[in-house]
């Protein structure tokens, strides 16, 4: 948070206002009586006196009604459970290959830290919404070694389609290189084919093994054949 100071200077004419920049503080609790109650602490230590303060304003008006309460204690929730590898969990993009690789990466690499912060999200969220959000995401999406499977080998096949992407898009290249990116990548993916389930196998289970998830696939129900009811 951003702290500064208006004065208002009445002695002159006309009259003045001056701002004058104070200082930078880390604020967790971005709702408006967070921020006040931080405005509070800040004060007397710059020597300041509240009762002399006529007035407060704040950039972002959303936290002052509340919209998004709370969004900074889950965002401290996750930042403490990822903060080691740091790989930020992005919004999945439409358009760039190398946000969309991002995005899929940062789960492919965090699986057990960002389960543990939904876990942690569960335990001290008072929002039944967000709770139960947080807790299908921990337990249906990230508790399944399907899903851990399927995000492996989406990883596999994002990374080396945005190499071929990047190179095609160089200023200079060649019509006859390019053919040769692309004939590579259509190898891959025949090769792909046998070997690389196998592989996304193995990488998975080695993530499933720090979830202390089985690596197994649920049994496929089978479909009860539906009869038409016979009138007489």
């Amino acid at each position: 948070m951003t702290l500064v100071l208006r004065c208002v200077d009445v002695s002159t004419v006309p009259i003045n206002v001056h701002e004058y920049f104070l200082e930078f503080f880390v604020v967790n609790d971005t709702t408006g009586q967070g921020l006040f109650e931080e405005l509070q602490n800040v004060l007397p230590h710059l020597d300041l006196d509240i009762d002399n303060v006529r007035g407060q304003a704040y950039d972002n008006r959303s936290n002052m009604k509340g919209k998004h309460k709370d969004s900074t204690k889950r965002w401290k929730i996750l930042t403490n459970n990822i903060l080691e590898k740091g790989f930020t969990l992005k919004s999945l993009s439409t358009t760039r290959w190398e946000s969309i690789i991002d995005s899929v990466k940062a789960i492919v690499t965090q699986a057990p830290e960002i389960r543990e912060a939904l876990l942690d999200l569960v335990e001290y969220e008072t929002d039944s919404s967000i709770k139960s959000q947080a807790t299908c995401l921990a337990e249906d999406e990230l508790g399944k070694y399907e899903f851990i499977v399927g995000m492996v080998i989406w990883y596999h096949i994002l990374a080396k389609v945005n190499i071929v992407s990047k190179e095609l898009q160089y200023e200079n290249m060649r019509i006859d290189v390019a053919m040769d990116s692309v004939h590579a990548l259509i190898d891959f993916f025949k090769e792909y084919r046998e070997v690389g389930f196998e592989k996304a196998l193995n990488c998975a289970k080695e993530i499933v093994a720090e979830l202390e998830i089985d690596p197994v696939f649920p049994e496929l129900k089978k479909k009860r054949r539906v009869r038409k009811k016979k009138t007489f």
